[in-house]
């Protein structure tokens, strides 16, 4: 049985396959080193392997008594920007040497909602300071548009932003800056090598009752896996139109601490792995059922 991520159903599957007498194996695995740290004893007792792809993550397992295997990061092997810098830029009126900021609100409705109307507020002061900036908004559907209201979408047109749809790499590759929620895009941002200011709100309970359970000194996947803060975050209280601008600005106006960044990004790739992840964990997943990888 091999087991992919979505714990709450994978768990109860897992009990029921090693009861039955198959072998487990697990890709993906539950983020418990955030939270819940102690449903690893329960997941000892049914996986029989591991395949993890951050390289922290192997020795909290290991150190909880499972059998667990660093195999690098999937991300390594899709995120492909589809073009150049310049030739996207040009294919959306802009020119190269074009100071470019990407505001990257999250994907699901509520996070749009929160974080469109803040990131567009540190946008216009952005632009006070750097009057050629050009701001692109890559969003995974035209209709994500429908979240935002009308004093928003209001500055959306005043400040001129590039709203682009499947495309959320190519806007990476283009952009001097990103401005983004926490989450899957940022560790997107930092294997293409672009700075990124992450920042994060939800609502006042939900933010005190995370910071009661959540166990980690970071809240973006870089900044874990550095150690260290790499990328600056602002979050919640500090996720402010103010806050943010003055960062981006501070970092806009610094091409040593813009390089500074993109240094560590890059050292950071290289502790996500080599590619081939998922071929190493399907290579992992035999071995368990006692099979050889095939070619």
């Amino acid at each position: 049985m091999v087991l992919i991520d979505f714990p709450d159903f994978n768990f109860l599957l897992g009990e029921r396959a090693k009861a039955s007498g198959a072998k487990v194996f697990y890709y993906i695995c539950p983020q418990l080193w955030a939270w819940r740290q102690g449903r690893a004893k329960r997941l000892a007792r049914f996986a029989d392997a591991l395949a993890v792809i951050l390289p922290f993550e192997e020795r909290f397992y290991i150190e909880r008594g499972l059998n667990a295997k660093f195999v690098g990061h999937p991300l390594l092997d899709s995120v492909k920007p589809s073009t150049g810098r310049t030739a996207f830029l040009s294919s959306l009126g802009l020119q190269g040497e074009a100071t470019v900021v990407a505001l990257l609100p999250g994907s699901r409705r509520g996070e749009i909602r929160r974080h469109a109307p803040i990131m567009l507020e540190a946008a216009r002061r952005i632009k006070e300071e750097f009057a050629s900036a050009s701001f692109l908004l890559p969003l995974l559907r035209e209709e994500d548009l429908l979240y935002l209201d009308a004093g928003t979408r209001a500055m959306k047109d005043e400040l001129s932003v590039k709203v682009v749809t499947g495309a959320t790499w190519d806007c990476l590759n283009a952009a001097d800056l990103a401005i983004a929620a926490s989450g899957t895009v940022t560790l997107e941002a930092a294997i293409i090598g672009t700075p990124v200011i992450v920042t994060y709100k939800v609502s006042p309970l939900t933010y005190h009752l995370g910071k009661r359970l959540i166990k980690v000194k970071f809240a973006s996947l870089v900044n874990l896996i550095a150690g260290r803060e790499v990328v600056p975050e602002l979050l919640q209280h500090r996720a402010t139109p103010e806050e943010i601008a003055a960062q981006a600005i501070s970092l806009l106006e610094s091409e040593a601490a813009l390089a500074d960044m993109r240094s560590s990004l890059a050292r950071l790739r290289k502790e996500l792995g080599g590619p081939g992840a998922c071929r190493k964990a399907a290579r992992l997943a035999l071995e368990t059922a006692g099979l050889a990888m095939p070619g």
